[in-house]
């Protein structure tokens, strides 16, 4: 069972475990389950998520509160990392045929992670401490180099 699968198992138990920790290996899934933050808060439940790829987020958090007023994330993985092949607007395309940079998806840190659950959890960390799932905008590049 993958990380984002084994999300919701795991994490409605512990809407019943106030004063507790929860440590979030899928960050998306925070984004992807309504009102789970919500419930945590409420149930006193602390949540940990690991910053993974992204330096600086205390000065990104720390940005919202002066008045930050875009975040765009721009990520680039090996083509390989999504698997045999890509759905694109034009299709599928095998990645293993991808020689040059190709942009795959732009468009909100919500979308990008229910288009791509295991791969793009640093959009959910940025959005958790930037501007919200929403008004985060996204793009990822299957890039060989």
């Amino acid at each position: 069972m993958s990380a984002p699968d084994a999300f919701t198992t795991l994490a409605e138990p512990m809407l019943r475990q106030a004063g507790k920790t929860f440590v979030v290996a899928s960050v998306g899934q925070l984004l992807m389950t309504d009102g789970f933050l919500d419930q945590a808060r409420a149930a006193g439940v602390r949540i940990l998520a690991p910053s993974g790829a992204i330096a600086g987020l205390d000065g990104l958090r720390a940005a919202t509160e002066i008045g930050l007023d875009a975040v765009h994330l721009k990520t680039r993985k090996l083509p390989l990392s999504f698997g045999k092949s890509i759905e694109t607007d034009d299709g599928p395309v095998a990645t293993e045929t991808i020689t040059e940079p190709l942009c795959i998806f732009a468009g909100t840190a919500r979308q990008s992670i229910a288009a791509f659950p295991k791969n793009i959890n640093v959009a959910a960390t940025v959005a958790l401490a930037g501007l919200g799932a929403d008004a985060t905008s996204v793009e990822i590049w299957a890039d060989p180099g």
